[in-house]
C-alpha cells in the first residue's frame, strides 16, 4: 500500500494503486452516464459493507462530510485494524463507525469464518473462528439511523444473503446500491433477481473495472 493524498475531498490514506487509479477516475463505486448518476454526495448515511484496507471507507467519509455518517463493517479485526490506521492519519474524519459482525439474513448466528486474507469470507467448514451474523435491518433499528442512502457491498460471496437481510430498508429508503457481482458463478443473475423483488423500481446499471470480468459492480438507483 503507498499513502495517497487528495484535494477534493481533503483526506488522505494508504490504498493500492488500482484503487488510486479509481479515485482519480471517479469510479470507486461511482457511476455515471448521459443519464444516471450514482455516488456518494454530501450527508449521505453510507453502509459498507466489507472494510477490505479500511481505504474505500475513508473515501466515503470524506465525501458524505461531517453531517453524513459511515457504517463500515467486516467479519475480520485486522480489517477493522486497518481502519483504525487510516483514521490516525485523517483526524478530521469522525464520522465512521465500525463494526465486527457478518451481515447476513438472520441476526445473531455463529459462523464459521476463513483465516484472515483479503479474501476472507464465511467458510462452510469449521475453521475454529466464528463470528455474529447481523441483518442490516435490524442494525438500522437497534442504532436508530436517521436513513439508509448508499450501500456498498464487497463481501465475498454473502452479498445476497446480506440484501435478504436488508430487505426492510431497501423497501423504505430505496438507497443508492453498489454490489459486486462477481464472487459467485450466478451472481449476475441471482443478484438483480433479489434486488428486484424487494423493489421492482430501481434501474440497473453494470461496470467492470477489469478486463476479465473481476471487480464487476452492480449499481441501482
Amino acid at each position: 500500500l503507498k499513502r495517497i493524498n487528495l484535494p477534493n475531498p481533503i483526506y488522505s490514506c494508504y490504498t493500492t494503486p488500482v484503487t488510486s487509479l479509481l479515485i482519480n477516475e471517479q469510479r470507486l463505486y461511482q457511476y455515471s452516464n448521459i443519464d444516471c448518476e450514482i455516488d456518494v454526495i454530501q450527508n449521505d448515511v453510507v453502509i459498507d459493507c466489507g472494510v477490505g484496507w479500511g481505504d474505500t471507507a475513508i473515501y466515503f467519509a470524506s465525501k458524505t462530510g461531517k453531517d453524513g455518517a459511515v457504517y463500515s463493517f467486516d467479519i475480520l479485526n485486522e480489517g477493522l485494524e486497518a481502519l483504525n490506521e487510516q483514521l490516525k492519519i485523517n483526524p478530521s474524519i469522525k464520522n465512521i463507525t465500525p463494526e465486527l459482525y457478518a451481515l447476513s439474513d438472520i441476526d445473531d448466528e455463529d459462523v464459521f469464518i476463513s483465516k484472515p486474507s483479503p479474501g476472507a469470507h464465511i467458510s462452510s467448514s469449521d475453521t475454529g473462528n466464528t463470528i455474529k451474523t447481523i441483518t442490516i435491518d435490524s442494525y438500522a433499528n437497534r442504532n436508530n439511523l436517521r436513513s439508509i442512502d448508499f450501500i456498498k457491498m464487497d463481501i465475498e460471496g454473502s452479498e445476497v444473503k446480506a440484501l435478504k437481510g436488508a430487505e426492510k430498508t431497501i423497501k423504505k429508503y430505496k438507497p443508492k446500491l453498489a454490489i459486486s457481482i462477481y464472487h459467485k458463478w450466478d451472481d449476475l443473475r441471482e443478484i438483480p433477481n433479489v434486488i428486484n423483488s424487494l423493489r421492482d423500481d430501481y434501474s440497473f446499471y453494470l461496470d467492470c473495472t477489469t478486463g476479465f470480468g473481476g471487480e464487476a459492480v452492480l449499481y441501482c438507483k
